[in-house]
């Protein structure tokens, strides 16, 4: 009887575990969408060796354009773009909307998945925008993103494509609609990217099926012109709210089987939300890319911008934590236009950043939204006390501090004074100036102001600020030049003048 009983317990549950890990068969076409309607229409022939994967696997399509790919249920079927195709943007200006999620417990084949493309220009030269962190959680703060951000990359940013770096919303995912069409309003391709807030927080086991019932795929991969892109997750669940920032086995075999296809000299960019800096198994990716010269990272989570560098056995690998559109949080006290100025801790404007491209190689600017392209840094001198009636002789030396937004500790700073001594900034552990006068105007209980809400901001250092004393003995009127650079794609300069007299 006893055995009996065990052998019914391991039939039933094998035969579950089985049918749980069952796999889904997908067949499809890849064709050419002559009419841009999304259908494979009679007369529309297939295209042959284009990629498609199920996150994990990837095959290629026939010589007519068919693809057979098993998967489980609650993947992702994706085709991945060569350069010289995209998806019709009359579909859905958010190319990864068009994948397939298969939100279904079927354990049959699924026939009939097809992905129609359309031709692409190829360019030797274009840009993008790396965009992190609008993460709204309701009508007010869509009313903000739409106003400020989506607004301005609307508005004429003219980048070839938009690469938005996770955390769209704010742990409601009934907000991904409507974050949607704002996106869809861009003029040009917007790729997503999971963020920890992207998540069904009400069952973490399926954390990112609402993301992908709109967005296609938390984990993909896509050329466009010279570049190859990957979109990663290193968002896992833990728990209700909590994560671990790592990769899954899964994604870090799909890379392996996607690198495969990708020339070793290709510009690789590789976009997720969470910093590669603090993923906790980033030495398995780096090892996927041993012998890759030629690789930028792109990353959003932490509200702050900072880079970092990443080495594996042949170069550096820079990569750009761009900060937040929605800065901090959508915090702070409301600009002429309704949108809270949201400082962030680093003293950083809400902001994305600019990347060009050029015969495999990149160059980058930061954008504050809504302020001048040109507003790459802060300058502050130090305060100067009166010491004559009148016009100021001004004291012998001033402090000039800068917070160089896209700065790093490979940014060589320079400074001139009245266009001809010039001095070499040092990097300085300090909080930039503006947080700190915010933080006094919270304590002397100027801010918040009726209608705002207090910013969450800290006293802590920004990794971006470099100072420098000059000599300005005698001197009411001078003026600073700074230049900024380093060889990883920055370059920036600003021109100050300071006026210190007094009456």
């Amino acid at each position: 009887m006893k055995l009996k009983l065990i052998l019914s317990f391991l039939i039933l549950f094998g035969t579950s575990a089985y049918l749980i890990c069952a796999e889904i068969r997908v067949e499809g076409t890849v064709f050419a969408d002559k009419n841009a309607n999304g259908v494979l229409d009679r007369g529309e022939k297939g295209i042959k060796n284009i990629p498609v994967s199920n996150g994990v696997d990837i095959v290629f399509t026939d010589s007519k354009g068919n693809y057979r790919i098993n998967c489980s249920s609650r993947a992702t079927v994706f085709p991945i773009l060569p350069s010289e195709y995209k998806f019709p943007l009359n579909q859905a200006k958010i190319p990864n909307s068009n994948f397939k999620f298969l939100d279904v417990d079927s354990r049959n084949t699924i026939a009939g998945v097809h992905f129609g493309l359309l031709k692409a220009e190829m360019k030797r030269s274009f840009s993008l925008t790396a965009v992190g962190d609008i993460q709204v959680k309701d009508a007010d703060e869509l009313n903000y993103a739409s106003k400020s951000v989506i607004s301005e990359l609307a508005g004429g940013t003219q980048a070839d494509l938009n690469i938005m770096l996770g955390d769209l919303v704010n742990d409601d995912p009934a907000l991904f609609l409507p974050v949607k069409q704002l996106l869809n309003n861009l003029s040009t391709p917007t790729w997503t990217v999971y963020g920890n807030h992207d998540r069904e927080v009400n069952d973490s086991s399926t954390s990112d099926d609402a993301y992908r019932r709109h967005f296609g795929a938390s984990v993909y991969a896509f050329n466009a012109h010279n570049t190859h892109f990957l979109v990663l997750n290193n968002m896992q669940p833990k728990g209700r709210y909590g994560y671990d920032t790592r990769f899954s086995d899964d994604e870090l075999r799909f890379v392996k089987n996607d690198l495969e296809l990708v020339p070793r000299n290709c510009l690789l960019i590789i976009a997720m939300h969470g910093p590669l800096q603090y993923t906790k198994n980033k030495e398995q990716l780096l090892a996927l890319l041993h012998d890759r010269p030629n690789v930028l990272v792109l990353s959003g989570h932490t509200h702050i911008v900072e880079r970092y560098f990443h080495r594996n056995n042949i170069a550096v690998i820079p990569e750009i934590g761009v900060g937040a559109s929605c800065g901090m949080w959508w915090t702070g006290e409301k600009n002429e236009l309704g949108v809270p100025t949201a400082l962030m801790q680093c003293g950083s404007y809400p902001n994305y950043f600019k990347i060009h491209i050029s015969d495999g190689k990149y160059g980058m600017a930061y954008k504050a939204v809504g302020l001048d392209a040109g507003r790459q840094m802060e300058v502050w001198a130090d305060t100067i006390p009166a010491t004559t009636q009148g016009l100021n002789a001004a004291t012998d030396s001033v402090r000039i501090v800068a917070n160089i937004f896209a700065g790093s500790d490979s940014t060589q700073v320079w400074l001139t004074l009245n266009n001809t001594l010039k001095l070499k900034m040092q990097k300085t552990d300090m909080v930039s100036p503006n947080v700190s006068k915010l933080l006094s105007l919270y304590n002397n209980k100027v801010y918040p102001t009726a209608g705002n809400t207090r910013n969450p901001l800290r006293r802590r250092s920004s990794p971006h600020i470099w100072s420098v004393t000059v000599p300005v003995a005698g001197s009411a009127v001078y003026s600073v030049q700074i230049d900024a650079g380093d060889n990883y794609g920055f370059k920036a300069t600003r021109v100050q003048v300071f006026n210190n007299h007094a009456y």
